[in-house]
């Protein structure tokens, strides 16, 4: 029998790594054929959008969803350098960066469509203050009329955070959208 290596910070770093990548990724095939189950849902808001997308993993998250449903730009941005590179490797002709998405949103005026695929599940659940931080930035860049849309199990959990930054829900399935008043 092997003995177990010993346990330090550095092996459970690269369990916890391998396990986030096989996580991700699964997760991301899964999203595009969500998403794309809604395609003719919400195709009219991506149109012509400025789409920032909020955690955008392994596969280039939801880039060539809004390049197919016509949007002016993209931009995903993800807390892991490696899911970034691997974003880029895919579509090199993408933006893709790795940053916070709060201080990126604050950087500019630009109106945004901004979209997240499990990001409220696994960046900031339950509801605190960096998601109100995060959904009140949102709020910032998405004009009066514009939405916001959110795919997850739980974002429901996030209906008064983004009511009390002045949205109301449109639709009511795991496939939020939200409409800035």
């Amino acid at each position: 029998m092997t003995p177990l290596a010993p346990t330090t910070t550095e092996n459970n770093e690269r369990i916890l790594s391998a396990l986030r990548f096989c996580t991700h990724r699964q997760a991301r095939d899964e999203t595009t054929e969500y998403w794309n189950r809604w395609k003719d849902t919400i195709e009219h808001h991506v149109r012509g959008a400025n789409v920032f997308e909020i955690g955008v993993g392994y596969n280039g998250g939801l880039y060539d969803f809004s390049r197919s449903c016509g949007a002016k730009s993209y931009v995903g941005v993800d807390n892991d350098a490696e899911a970034v590179r691997s974003s880029r490797e895919k579509h090199p002709e993408g933006t893709f960066l790795h940053r916070e998405p709060v201080h990126l949103l604050h950087q500019d005026t630009t109106p945004l469509l901004v979209v997240s695929s499990i990001t409220l599940d696994q960046w900031v659940i339950p509801p605190n203050n960096y998601s109100r931080d995060l959904i009140s930035a949102i709020a910032q860049r998405t004009p009066a009329g514009g939405r916001t849309i959110h795919w997850g199990v739980c974002v429901k959990h996030y209906d008064e955070l983004f009511q009390n930054a002045g949205f109301i829900v449109e639709q009511d399935f795991i496939l939020r959208v939200y409409r800035k008043k």
